[in-house]
């Protein structure tokens, strides 16, 4: 087995992500360099990696000291979406870990995000600490994914006769207002960060302003704009902006991988909240990703709004390991 520490892993990020894809059962994006690098620099600055990579695969954590006591975790500190063991056989990356441990020192628990119930992954963990270690259930997670299989005639026939009368009737009162809608491109990081400071703009004037929510949180920002500049270069960045005359009034931020759009941020001002702005950003970015030949969309985290735009949920668990 090989240590690694995040550079390292930055180095080796294209075999990695590779590896990534080729995990089953589970969130591809935020298990990748895309997300856990980010996620890692911004949330979890004094983490002490623990990245080995072995013959079938890698495993990834970060090491925190609690209580005097030794916790290992995902590299995706804030949320828990990345699954930290990957490899294409799921016993035999699990098997890595116990030896791993085994021969690591002094441990307290290990949290596995990122694993479906009742999956390879998850009955290998059971069989493999199940007799020797003690199991429970963390927090689980949800994620909301549509379809984009037939463009967005094909998006709109799967949602209900309310949805589609609702995107024509905001679509019509957008035209008749004068907003339109522009996609934006980045080819590198400067051009990347230029969007996203137009982005932190609209970010001001919206309800999430008053929170401090957003990427106005000096947090979300640093690990939104590691993001896009990670995305940009290989042309992986979309994002999107609703304007008004010459001015940005909204704007809904993602990536691709592997055919597949993740949703991050959508917000708009909050003095055009009559407009349906936050529907037609979404609207206006499932046409054009369909248009480029995108397939799937990621729409994130769990929200209730989220269930009328998706065609499943993707449930995963974190599984809690104790000597």
């Amino acid at each position: 087995m090989e240590s690694w520490d995040l550079s390292q892993l930055e180095d080796e990020s294209e075999g990695f992500d590779r590896v990534v894809l080729a995990t089953p059962d589970i969130d591809p994006f935020c298990s990748s360099t895309d997300w856990i690098i980010p996620a890692t620099s911004a949330f979890a600055p004094d983490v002490r990696p623990w990245i080995l990579r072995t013959e079938s695969g890698y495993l990834t954590f970060g090491e925190r000291q609690r209580a005097r006591q030794t916790i290992l975790h995902s590299l995706d500190p804030m949320w828990g979406f990345a699954c930290p063991l990957l490899g294409a056989d799921p016993r035999a990356i699990v098997s890595d870990l116990y030896r791993s441990l085994g021969h690591r020192g002094r441990w307290h628990m290990v949290a596995v995000s990122g694993v479906v119930d009742g999956s390879p992954l998850f009955e290998a963990l059971i069989d493999t600490f199940g007799d020797t270690h003690k199991l429970f259930r963390g927090t689980d997670m949800s994620t909301h994914l549509a379809s984009l299989d037939g463009g967005p005639d094909g998006y709109l026939a799967r949602r209900s006769s309310r949805f589609r009368k609702g995107i024509r009737q905001a679509t019509r009162r957008a035209e008749d207002s004068g907003i339109r809608f522009e996609v934006a491109s980045a080819c590198d990081a400067r051009t990347a960060d230029a969007l996203l400071d137009r982005a932190l703009e609209v970010e001001h004037r919206s309800w999430k302003a008053e929170q401090d929510g957003g990427i106005i949180d000096p947090r979300m920002q640093h690990f939104y704009r590691m993001i896009a500049r990670r995305l940009a270069p290989d042309g992986r960045l979309r994002l999107l902006f609703a304007r008004h005359d010459e001015h940005d009034i909204g704007y809904i931020l993602g990536g691709v991988r592997d055919g597949v759009y993740r949703g991050l941020q959508v917000s708009f001002d909050q003095e055009w909240s009559r407009a349906s702005i936050g529907n037609l950003l979404q609207w206006h970015q499932i046409c054009s990703l369909a248009d480029e030949g995108v397939t799937g969309y990621d729409l994130g985290m769990d929200m209730e709004y989220k269930s009328s735009w998706s065609d499943e949920t993707f449930e995963t668990m974190t599984v809690v390991i104790r000597p």
